[in-house]
């Protein structure tokens, strides 16, 4: 990976303005949001307030979708918040985080919809806020307030960094791969404009049984332009491709921090879109952990060899959960999710963590 550690004074004080200016534009939304609520009284309004509220919250938003019912509604939206909290992950620096509201317009018992916020647990660091704006070359759009092309980089982060989480606490959970060998693994996430570099965090306070105890958090930022000729290119493209792949029958878990889904099975609803990612991310592995390796300059590349062959084993594991279920190689999400046999999974899984 080539890099440029030159540090752009300018362009780390842009990103500092940034999270302030960002944060009263956040607290003025919610509070106009709070204000409009409150004159509405009956049912009959729902569609006027799904449309306040889509205007002023889409184009604050990565990811904006309505729905449920006409009747009962849900609004889910994925917003760039400055965090409030420090971070192990991140140690003294400051960082934004990527939030999830997901709202019931119909509940009435609620002072603010921030009360309905969950965290995606990958924070961004504001260096990796400075690098975006200063390769990307927009500092006069920055300084002007114009963000649109600084958060739509991150559009991408919650997706893929809940598919990492997800994946590794499975390979660690079911003993595929030792948990000291996934500590600190460097993580390749698409953005619109080239390519977020991050980190595998493992949590010392939580049981990694657990899946919320794995979580990534983004270091830095690579443009398209410097990413031209090499292979990169490919992975970033690729990935794109298999994340953007969704199913209308279901809602991703993975765009929910929580990733539960009202009314879904939730092992069955993650299983499934976890077959389906990593049978694509496999047809890129090798250069996914080329990646890898190559940002972990000063790692044993034992892991990195290890962590191929756990990612073969998953998949198999995958494989034969799918030819059990009936379930076609090139079978959508959402068929997927028709036919698997959840159960049969896990247990399979349990006895591969057994043997």
């Amino acid at each position: 990976m080539i890099r440029n550690n030159t540090r752009d004074m300018e362009s780390e004080g842009l990103a500092g303005d940034f999270f302030l200016k960002w944060d009263d534009i956040l607290i003025n939304a919610f509070r106009k949001d709070r204000d409009f609520k409150k004159k509405l009284t009956n049912s009959s309004n729902i569609a006027k307030y799904l449309k306040f509220n889509q205007e002023l919250f889409q184009k604050l938003s990565i990811h904006y979708k309505i729905y449920g019912s006409k009747r009962n509604p849900v609004i889910n939206f994925i917003f760039p918040s400055p965090a409030r909290e420090r971070t192990d992950s991140i140690a003294d620096e400051l960082f934004i985080i990527l939030q999830s509201i997901c709202l019931p317009v119909q509940k009435r018992q609620y002072d603010s919809i921030v009360s309905f916020a969950g965290d995606f647990h990958c924070p961004v660091t504001k260096h990796a806020v400075s690098r975006i704006i200063l390769r990307l070359g927009i500092k006069k759009e920055v300084y002007e307030g114009d963000y649109e092309v600084l958060i739509k980089q991150f559009s991408y982060v919650p997706i893929v960094s809940e598919f990492y989480n997800t994946i590794f606490w499975l390979l660690s959970k079911f003993k595929i791969i030792p948990l000291g060998d996934l500590q600190n693994i460097a993580l390749i996430i698409p953005a619109e404009k080239g390519l977020l570099l991050g980190k595998l965090n493992i949590r010392s306070d939580v049981s990694a049984d657990y899946r919320k105890a794995f979580s990534t958090s983004i270091k830095t930022f690579v443009d398209d332009e410097i990413l031209k000729g090499e292979e990169q290119v490919s992975v970033k493209d690729t990935l794109i491709k298999i994340f953007t792949q969704t199913t209308q029958a279901i809602e991703n878990p993975f765009l929910m921090p929580s990733g539960m889904v009202a009314n879904i099975d939730p092992w069955k609803n993650m299983s499934s879109h976890c077959i389906f990612y990593l049978s694509q991310f496999m047809l890129i592995k090798d250069d996914i952990i080329y990646l890898m390796s190559k940002e972990n300059k000063n790692s044993d590349n034992k892991i990195f060899f290890r962590l191929d062959k756990a990612f073969i084993k998953l998949n198999s594991i995958f494989d034969k959960a799918k030819k059990e279920s009936a379930i076609a190689d090139n079978a959508s999400i959402g068929e997927i999710y028709e036919k698997l046999d959840a159960l049969y999974l896990n247990s399979m899984l349990q006895n591969n963590s057994e043997s």
